[in-house]
């Protein structure tokens, strides 16, 4: 599976260099690919005999929505987020019956990240609004 999304990773990095401004517009679509693959591998991990790789990798979430500001467009970071916290809370709920973790502690976790991805979605919009105010005074 890593070997899978290291070589999708490597030909979207391809496709990035040779692209025109028009598919660049599109890249952000790669972070969906890369969330179900961070999934997968939390289910799998939740399957071996060490329960903390998988409460490792489902902290990886919180870099979803991080990643999908740098995009400087609200609304594809909140595109992004939202599923990242749906998916987040249903991968902690899977996971939870090994570790005995209460469903409190869950519903907290995802909250967390659901405000992570919120204050995203606000810092995006304000870095966009200072490149464009930037942009207007350099004119």
């Amino acid at each position: 599976m890593v070997a899978c999304h290291g070589v999708w990773s490597g030909a979207v990095g391809i496709l990035i260099k040779a692209a025109d401004a028009r598919s660049m517009r599109y890249v952000w679509l790669a972070l969906f690919v890369d969330m179900l693959t961070l999934v997968a591998l939390t289910l799998i991990a939740d399957r071996s005999t060490t329960t903390e790789t998988a409460n490792l990798l489902i902290t990886g979430f919180f870099l979803i929505p991080v990643i999908a500001a740098a995009q400087l467009k609200p609304w594809i970071c909140a595109i992004v987020a939202t599923p990242a916290v749906l998916v987040y809370l249903l991968s902690s709920l899977a996971i939870r019956d090994d570790n005995l973790e209460p469903v409190s502690s869950v519903l907290l976790r995802t909250m967390v990240l659901a405000v992570v991805g919120l204050g995203r979605v606000l810092l995006s919009q304000l870095q966009r609004s200072r490149v464009a105010t930037i942009t207007r005074l350099l004119d």
